[in-house]
């Protein structure tokens, strides 16, 4: 994982983590109340947690380890990874091939799109990634063939995603046959997560999230999953759950699903009806909301979905305790 000196534009002032954000044309009008207005407006203030589901459609899930700097495609591949287990469930679409592959994400995003001159090295903006997967699509962690080529993306290539993203040497992006069957799989518009009530509704409706910008993560937690010790850097999570505190957002459950180090601490105990499994305890835990509100205000956290006009999703499909929803 590379830090806050290695990544991102140049001159300092213009590094999108942090204080300093400056946002690209598509930033504009990806508010939750102009793209989805009737999720804040069904939005109940409930516990929430999504994991369930991606151990549902994919049970033998397992957090990997980057070998370069591209957090924001791990975060943004495993936001999609849980989104499409919820809307496959709740009958919506197909059963996805296979996970999301990053190494696509990393390539469209840091070499493809008309602004990625801005990038040397490693890391990109959590805006590029979706901008990425909404003009050019996903791939999924599969074997490809086609016009006599072939490629297997069935497990995590560092030094594909180096190559096709990372200058100088990279080779300008993904592979050009590639680009027809990624356009099969492009994302919906996305939406802005830039405040806490936004976040908690589209979590409540179904939708996990990018945590990206200067964040913090839980390195041990107690018997509730709660982070009690954290270190922070700029790097991309996923947020896939909410708990409220005198009926207000307080903490959130982060997965840090690419970088590799273990969270420490008892096992968890269940939150809204279900315990996570070991392999999810290791990568991840519960977030205050004094750490990841300024990381929302920031401006680089985006949600995505594979179906149009962003529905509110069933959550009692993966297990939820029905109870809990009202």
């Amino acid at each position: 994982m590379l830090y806050l000196d290695d990544l991102y534009y140049t001159p300092p002032a213009e590094r999108n983590f942090g204080v300093a954000f400056h946002p690209s044309p598509l930033h504009a009008n990806l508010a939750l109340a102009v793209a989805a207005p009737h999720i804040l407006a069904a939005a109940k203030g409930i516990d929430v947690v999504l994991w369930p589901a991606l151990f549902k459609v994919w049970p033998s899930y397992h957090w990997g380890v980057q070998q370069t700097g591209d957090c924001v495609s791990w975060g943004t591949a495993h936001l999609g990874d849980v989104n499409m287990a919820i809307a496959f469930l709740a009958g919506l679409i197909r059963k996805p091939d296979a996970m999301v592959a990053t190494e696509p994400i990393y390539g469209f995003g840091k070499a493809e799109l008309a602004n990625s001159y801005r990038y040397n090295g490693a890391g990109m903006a959590g805006q590029d990634a979706v901008e990425a997967v909404t003009k050019y699509g996903s791939l999924y962690r599969r074997k490809y063939e086609a016009d006599g080529n072939t490629i297997d993306l069935s497990a995590y290539d560092g030094g594909k995603a180096r190559a096709w993203g990372e200058r100088p040497g990279a080779t300008h992006g993904v592979p050009d046959w590639l680009e027809p069957i990624a356009a099969e799989h492009k994302a919906s518009k996305p939406v802005n997560v830039d405040t806490v009530e936004t976040g908690a509704a589209l979590l409540e409706a179904g939708y996990a999230w990018q945590y990206c910008g200067h964040t913090y993560w839980p390195t041990a937690r107690t018997p509730e999953g709660f982070g009690a010790k954290f270190t922070s850097g700029a790097h991309c999570m996923t947020c896939v759950g909410v708990k409220y505190e005198s009926g207000r957002p307080a903490w959130w459950r982060i997965a840090n699903t690419g970088h590799g180090d273990h969270v420490s601490g008892p096992p968890e105990v269940p939150a809204c009806g279900v315990r996570p499994p070991d392999v999810y305890q290791e990568c991840g835990g519960w977030v205050p909301t004094h750490l990841v509100e300024p990381v929302l205000r920031a401006g680089d956290c985006y949600a995505l979905t594979a179906v149009e006009g962003w529905p509110i999703l069933d959550l009692t499909t993966f297990g939820f305790d029905s109870s809990i929803l009202g």
